[in-house]
């Protein structure tokens, strides 16, 4: 693999991991960089880079492995709270029932105040206790909430008997199994209710499914910045059905989104609030390779880098479609791979002109690889399933 020009993103990614772990020489900081993201960078650049910013120790090997140890994680039980009440909203619901009893606390002060009083219990320690605990304080954004607010809510708490209805929280909590979209065109789309990829009618599959709310929070996000973003498609040489039925609907135009559940009812609708819901799905560029054809030659390419996700190599180039029955499409397409030289082993089709100075593109790639950062594992794994 061919090193890297070093620009400031790739700095700033050294100076990070060198505070994270001080013990780690150039060498191993050098070989954990590799490892983690693909990024090969020598063992004298790192050196420099170090040496620029003062955090340079003196030379030589270092023996402390302690950087590949795996800490232990002493907030787990918060962790785990939050995890589960993106699907359940069981906080935005607490928030909404008790204001009243609460007025002089702000919506988002109260809050805090809900997950502090659940995660207290499971630490083990009183309250003091709980608030000397800087990681904890930091979790839950406590760091600008007063004291005599934190003894307000626990003397009202303690004051008051709370009776709630959670019929509305059940409601959020049914299983949503396929998103069917309507298209300008007269014509439908199935997604399954995780985005994962497209299907000729409603999913069946129960790995598939998601909660009403984090549906609804996964389509809002998405549909705020008009983008919607499927993990890929399940074609065997010419691109499926599916998805050049949704291929044309998303360019005629989405008028709304309904989501079912198992049976096939419809448990709530959501329409798009852009003028124009553009739409991206990868593909596997060794399974799909019938009725594919570049209706303009491979631009340059193009090195990305950013940290969360590692670094890869793209080009735009446009491509026409052909379905199984003869129907043809042509679309922008962005061709990937993780090494300059490598074939691209990915590709993404998007309904969004990228335009002639690929202005686009950044955005692109950025909506998809942070919806699906783990794509050919997520592929692979799940057409397991599907088999």
């Amino acid at each position: 693999m061919a090193r890297v020009k070093i620009d400031p993103s790739i700095e700033k990614l050294v100076r990070r991991h060198r505070k994270k772990a001080v013990s780690l020489g150039v060498r191993g900081l050098a070989d954990f960089l590799f490892r983690q993201y693909a990024v090969r960078i020598s063992k004298s650049t790192i050196h420099n880079i170090l040496k620029t910013a003062g955090a340079r120790k003196r030379p030589g090997p270092k023996h402390d492995l302690s950087v590949y140890k795996v800490k232990g994680v002493k907030s787990c039980g918060l962790i785990l709270l939050k995890a589960l009440d993106y699907h359940v909203g069981l906080f935005d619901y607490l928030v909404r029932e008790l204001k009243s009893a609460f007025p002089k606390l702000k919506p988002e002060e109260l809050q805090k105040l809900i997950i502090l009083a659940s995660f207290w219990p499971l630490s083990g320690k009183n309250l003091n206790q709980t608030l000397e605990k800087k990681g904890v304080l930091r979790w839950l954004g406590l760091k600008h909430l007063a004291v005599k607010k934190i003894g307000y809510f626990t003397q009202t708490l303690t004051q008051h008997k709370f009776r709630l209805d959670l019929t509305p929280l059940k409601e959020d909590l049914r299983m949503v199994s396929t998103l069917k979209f309507y298209f300008k065109n007269g014509r439908a789309g199935f997604s399954d209710a995780k985005l994962s990829t497209f299907w000729d009618g409603p999913c069946k599959l129960s790995s598939f499914f998601l909660p009403l709310r984090a549906v609804r929070l996964k389509l809002k996000r998405l549909l705020d910045q008009g983008l919607l973003v499927i993990g890929y498609t399940r074609s065997f040489g010419y691109l499926s059905l599916p998805a050049f039925d949704c291929l044309e609907g998303f360019r005629a135009g989405l008028e709304k989104i309904a989501l079912l559940d198992q049976k096939g009812r419809v448990l709530a609708e959501v329409t798009p609030n852009q003028p124009k819901t553009g739409l991206i799905f990868g593909y596997s560029t060794q399974i799909v390779s019938l009725g594919v054809s570049y209706s303009s030659g491979l631009k340059r390419l193009q090195r990305f880098f950013w940290e969360e996700l590692g670094q890869f190599y793209s080009r735009k180039t446009g491509v026409k479609f052909t379905s199984a029955r003869g129907q043809e499409l042509a679309v922008d397409n962005i061709l990937v791979s993780r090494e300059a030289k490598a074939s691209p082993s990915w590709g993404l089709v998007s309904t969004l002109p990228l335009g002639e100075k690929n202005s686009n593109l950044p955005r692109v790639l950025k909506g998809y690889f942070y919806a699906w950062p783990y794509l050919s594992q997520d592929f692979f794994r799940e057409m397991r399933v599907l088999d």
